[in-house]
């Protein structure tokens, strides 16, 4: 049972860590392996899987319609942004509601 037509999920790093990937700085994952960016779990053997498993792993804005992609492999972040836009004002105030969030990006 779909509950939500779309999925909307946008990667958050600490800032450091956006001005590492900005600046073109290398991340090591598993077994040594050269990334552009680091994996979004700190168990670099899980992250390799995803990225095997997910093709859109390294997106970092993705939008899929769970009603026709339910298993998220076309990324329409880019192809609809009238959702995308949406929902991000959506987690915008939900995540404004918390105090102290380790992540900047979605200030008012």
């Amino acid at each position: 049972m779909i509950i939500f037509d779309f999925l909307l999920l946008l990667k958050l790093f600490v800032h450091e860590v956006f001005g590492n990937i900005e600046a073109g700085v290398s991340f090591y994952g598993w077994q040594g392996r050269e990334l552009k960016q680091p994996y979004y779990v700190r168990n670099s053997h899980l992250g390799y899987h995803a990225t095997l498993h997910h093709a859109n792993y390294f997106h970092r804005d993705q939008l899929y319609d769970l009603s026709s992609d339910p298993e998220e492999k076309v990324n329409l972040f880019h192809k609809n942004p009238e959702k995308a836009k949406e929902l991000r004002e959506i987690l915008i105030r939900s995540l404004n509601t918390f105090d102290n969030r380790p992540y900047g990006e979605f200030k008012e």
